[in-house]
């Protein structure tokens, strides 16, 4: 959904949109099979106003996603209630260097083409902003065993508890050389 910057009203623009759980899966790869996905609809109420020479941009994202644990790999359900906020500045005003070191507050800018917000863009970023950083199923996860793959979560294995880094595995079995 592509918004025209001169069909904003003065007032501002309020949208209350709906995403079917298919609509996440046109934005990442198909067989990547550990990207999120939608379980049930994306509700998602967002407001741009007009300042200025920029667009405030606030909003509310609620929906269900499925990710999978980084320690134990097996899917769960994670809850997206997520409010952002962020100020929309046209390509034009955009830094020039190229490397700049930017401030706490132009943190919050995001760049466009000056003529279009693209709202499913927007979406999917705030999405992908609100994923934790480790995805956990639990916080006492306890993954797999290393050694036989087991979900330790579900089973417990027989596996020696004691780990060589499998650097010095070559010198598991050395012996030093009787002195003389």
């Amino acid at each position: 959904m592509l918004i025209r910057i001169d069909e904003i009203p003065k007032a501002g623009l309020q949208l209350h949109l709906h995403r079917k759980p298919e609509w996440l899966s046109q934005f990442v790869e198909p067989d990547d099979v550990i990207a999120p996905r939608l379980i049930k609809t994306l509700n998602v109420d967002l407001e741009i106003v007009r300042e200025k020479k920029f667009f405030k941009v606030t909003g509310v994202e609620k929906g269900i996603l499925e990710l999978l644990c980084h320690r134990c790999g097996e899917p769960f359900e994670f809850r997206l209630d997520e409010s952002f906020e962020f100020v929309l500045v046209g390509t034009e005003f955009s830094p020039k260097e190229e490397e700049v070191e930017l401030t706490a507050e132009e943190m919050d800018y995001e760049f466009f083409d000056g003529e279009k917000i693209d709202v499913e863009k927007i979406l999917v970023e705030q999405i992908f902003l609100a994923m934790p950083q480790k995805i956990l199923c639990s916080e006492d996860c306890k993954g797999l065993c290393p050694q036989c793959g087991a979900n330790l979560n579900r089973e417990t294995c027989n596996c020696s508890q004691t780990r060589i880094n499998p650097m010095f595995q070559a010198l598991a079995n050395w012996k030093p050389s009787p002195s003389k």
